[in-house]
């Protein structure tokens, strides 16, 4: 993927090598492809991102298509994983692809996040309507695997918002003693083991579209 990248970006690094005399011609597309590469460079090849910024100009950094991209990955690179799954969930397809390489893991960040802040000697709960809007899933029961798959137990109530409530458990309880997000070691997970598979954001935005794969590929 960072070699295929690195291919890309050629054309795409805002200085302009060739004779001063030629006229310089702009893909009306070109910043749309700036906001990708940023996006998967950030996934894939994070040193790779940073000399890519380095490269670019002012102009094209401060455009709105360009710059959302950069706020994504400032949001990632500063642990704001709340602002990342929220830009994650607002954008488009396309976008939303380009992100979702480390999609699963700001999902773990944030709720390992979230089980680490609350008031551990008496306890909580959370619908899980709300936990599957903050981590940006598109369907209940994606969210109820991811959470089952890190050990976090939901509640069946079918008056509650989503169907049932997250439990974070009181300390001491054989409950918290389960979790592995709250009876691991106190550090930011590196790595997200959850089974790959289709992203259930990445599915309702493609059906929201109402194209098919040939649609994206070669344009409607």
């Amino acid at each position: 993927a960072e070699a295929g990248l690195g291919g890309l970006l050629g054309g795409l690094d805002g200085d302009d090598d060739g004779d001063d005399e030629e006229e310089c011609w702009c893909s009306p597309v070109e910043m749309a492809m700036h906001r990708y590469i940023i996006l998967l460079l950030m996934c894939f090849s994070s040193e790779g991102l940073l000399q890519h910024l380095a490269r670019l100009s002012r102009e094209i950094l401060s455009h709105p298509t360009v710059s959302f991209a950069t706020q994504v990955f400032a949001a990632f690179n500063t642990d704001d994983y709340g602002k990342f799954l929220r830009l994650y969930r607002q954008a488009d397809f396309l976008t939303a692809v380009a992100m979702s390489g480390v999609a699963d893991l700001a999902r773990l960040r944030a709720l390992y996040l979230l089980l680490r802040t609350y008031p551990q000697p008496i306890g909580d709960k959370v619908s899980l309507g709300r936990i599957k809007e903050f981590l940006s899933f598109g369907s209940d029961a994606h969210v109820r695997a991811f959470l089952a798959h890190h050990k976090v137990r939901v509640q069946d109530d079918p008056a509650a918002h989503g169907g049932g409530f997250v439990v974070l458990p009181k300390k001491g309880t054989p409950e918290a003693s389960e979790c592995t997000l709250l009876s691991g070691p106190a550090k930011m997970p590196e790595k997200c083991d959850f089974p790959q598979g289709p992203d259930s954001m990445l599915v309702a935005k493609f059906e929201a579209l109402g194209l098919n794969r040939l649609d994206i590929v070669f344009g409607a």
